[in-house]
């Protein structure tokens, strides 16, 4: 180990090796531990070589904040490697982290700076900013395979101003400092993760397993499937915890559905992601299914910005983060294990399977408690979220009816629109460069954006907008990017005026109308690679789980569909219902803060629906940002007669007294002369 005193000299060594490839592995690390004080209590890990000019700089902030405490600093990996020589960031740190058993790391906490998360954590949802909300939630995670507490932030010199020889001041150096100091109160963070040894049992008789556990009683429950669609595919094993301590494997083929049925009349229902479970279930005549809690919805509520996977969970909230490990790998091995879980040997799937029911116990337990502490998001949860949930359920048992041959229809018209307005982009952009004659037309492919990018760079000659990371040329990966030709760049390129801009906006408009939602029967694509043999499609809905708080759909995303437009015409002529059925289209005026106005009771909310004009954006923008300023409408007319309908906030220049002045409209005085209105 580099003692504090010896490590200047390992470290000028080290710093003369220029890294190489990491396939050459010709630059193996002689010595991980970069810096070491005597009697370590904090383990820090970095993803990069540190010379001993950073490293001093290192040391001087850390010491600046944990004082005396003594610490080490350890690479992280066996190699000396860049890092663009990583392709698959988990699979290589799976590789080629250092053994830390070896290591024998002392018992203390370990910070992870950037990338060396993933050396201990070995889960690509894992990462530094998850962990950014430093009031409402945990800043740390449990890593079972070194047995500590992990405190992940960014890497330190992202964060250094190599000019200025100082930190960055932003944020990510101010979380820096925090988890430092979270380190210092290790103990008690590591009460956190509670020591509990998991139970396994494979359940023979489910009947009599059923007949034992009748009483209510809360339970985790979860499903393992042959596939994702709870029409085409079929239910595996069904699993339960109800202590987070004992889990039990059912195999499917042995379970009676009434049994189940009844069986679960009476249980509080934890799932994680469990609208998945229950449509496979009710499918089945499982009526008596439902979501009472989720943690994949709970999680959301406690921290969007973080993955909220049930993998993820295990880490947070639970010792047993990767305990899908040997299935991962086994899937790996065999491709054939990736998509159905029935080829799955019951060896490698029961322990998974049952984890996957002690892991959601344990994390509904502690979820709960974090709920609790804050009553409108625990009404909010449980009085919104949930029933919501409930009623997507339903929406996605009963699926989406298609009348397939007004589908088919509006793919061919789709499609020939598509050609008409290619030919029309060629003839536009060859009348508008008639002068040019050195442009080699057979390079324009619209349909490839590494093509048409180039193409408008150097044979047309579009002012640059953007560039994507790929490079121009793909053996020098420093060149640059190729022109960006997507939505935005061709908005920015109208404004330009530049010629045949609106027909490529119609073109790939059309092209991702034509794959997404008609498509041909042919091609297995737009609704058609959704089509059952019932002739209904069944989307999924994610309940609330966009960051906003809105919902997501995909598999197709029904909430994609354009609105107004003659394409928009056709696609929805491919929608149809039963006879005693009819197609609605509403749409509600600010009904999202109308929404929240009810949710929140917020007063000014409710007084601008109430008793002002509706105009919500601008009365809460003026209690903001003007303190107690009172916002109402005002009608002014004037010399001219005409007539302006304004805000008692809204600023105007106005002539006053022979002065050109600045005044808010409530200012306003029947001798002013108005200049200008903003």
């Amino acid at each position: 180990m580099a003692s504090s005193l010896s490590f200047f000299q390992q470290g000028q060594k080290k710093a003369s090796i220029k890294p190489k490839s990491l396939e050459a592995k010709k630059d193996a690390v002689e010595d991980n531990y970069l810096f070491a004080d005597p009697n370590p209590k904090l383990t820090i890990l970095t993803p990069t070589w540190i010379g001993p000019d950073d490293m001093r700089n290192l040391i001087k902030y850390i010491r600046g904040i944990i004082g005396k405490t003594p610490f080490q600093v350890i690479y992280c990996t066996k190699f000396h490697h860049l890092d663009e020589d990583v392709k698959s960031v988990v699979e290589f740190y799976r590789q080629y982290s250092i053994n830390y058993k070896v290591f024998n790391l002392p018992n203390g906490p370990i910070l992870t700076m950037g990338r060396a998360i993933y050396s201990v954590g070995l889960n690509p949802d894992l990462q530094p900013p998850h962990f950014y909300d430093t009031v409402w939630n945990k800043n740390f995670f449990y890593a079972p395979h070194i047995e500590r507490v992990v405190y992940p932030v960014e890497a330190f010199f992202t964060m250094w101003d190599d000019n200025k020889h100082l930190r960055k001041d932003n944020f990510e150096w101010v979380f820096f400092e925090k988890q430092l100091r979270n380190c210092m109160n290790h103990e008690e963070n590591e009460k956190f993760f509670p020591k509990i040894s998991p139970n396994i049992i494979d359940v023979l008789d489910t009947e009599k397993f059923f007949d034992e556990f009748d009483e209510p009683k809360e339970v985790a429950c979860d499903l393992e499937t042959t596939g994702l669609h709870f029409y085409k595919n079929e239910i595996v094993c069904m699993v339960m915890s109800f202590d987070g301590i004992t889990g039990y494997y059912l195999p499917w083929n042995k379970i009676d559905k009434n049994k189940l049925n009844h069986f679960l009349r009476n249980k509080y229902q934890i799932w994680a992601h469990g609208k998945f479970d229950c449509k496979f279930l009710r499918h089945r005549g499982v009526t008596n299914a439902r979501v009472d809690f989720d943690t994949l919805h709970a999680g959301h509520c406690l921290n969007e910005m973080r993955s909220n996977s049930l993998k993820t969970h295990a880490f947070l909230f639970t010792r047993h983060g990767g305990y899908e490990d040997a299935l991962s790998l086994y899937k790996k091995k065999y491709s054939s294990a990736k998509e159905n879980y029935g080829n799955i040997p019951k060896t490698i799937l029961m322990p998974y399977a049952v984890m996957d029911a002690i892991v959601t116990f344990q994390t509904y337990n502690k979820m709960l408690e974090q709920l609790i502490e804050d009553s409108l998001l625990y009404r909010y949860y449980f009085e919104d979220v949930i029933p919501s949930i409930e009623m997507y359920l339903r929406m996605e048992l009963r699926g989406v009816k298609i009348d397939w041959e007004a589908c088919r229809e509006v793919g061919r018209e789709i499609k020939g629109m598509i050609e008409e307005t290619k030919i029309k982009i060629f003839q536009t952009l060859k009348e508008y460069y008639a002068n040019r004659k050195t442009i080699r037309w057979e390079d324009l492919d619209i349909d490839s954006p590494t093509r048409l990018g180039k193409f408008l760079e150097f044979e047309l000659g579009w002012p640059l907008i953007e560039r994507t990371k790929t490079p121009i040329d793909r053996s020098d990966k420093k060149s640059l990017g190729i022109y960006a030709t997507g939505k935005t760049v061709m908005k920015e390129w109208k404004k330009l005026g530049i010629p045949a801009v609106d027909l490529f906006m119609d073109y790939f408009g059309l092209k991702s109308a034509y794959t997404a939602f008609s498509g041909s029967e042919e091609e297995n694509n737009g609704l058609w690679q959704y089509r059952c043999d019932n002739g209904r499609i069944y989307p999924t809905f994610w309940v609330m789980l966009a960051k906003s708080g809105r919902n997501r759909c995909s598999e197709p995303n029904l909430q994609n569909i354009p609105k107004r437009s003659k394409l928009a015409e056709l696609l929805r002529k491919s929608f149809t219902c039963d006879e005693d059925e009819f197609i609605g289209d509403s749409d509600g005026a600010g009904l999202q803060v109308r929404i929240a106005t009810s949710l929140s009771g917020d007063l000014v909310l409710r007084e601008a629906f109430t008793t002002g004009d509706g105009d919500v954006h601008s009365q809460v923008a003026a209690k903001v940002f003007c303190g107690t300023f009172s916002v109402y409408p005002i009608r002014v007319e004037d010399e001219t007669g005409k007539v302006w309908d304004l805000i008692s906030t809204q600023p105007m220049k106005v002539f006053r007294n022979s002065v050109e002045q600045y005044i808010l409209a409530q200012e306003l005085d029947e001798n002013d002369f108005i200049l200008e209105i903003y």
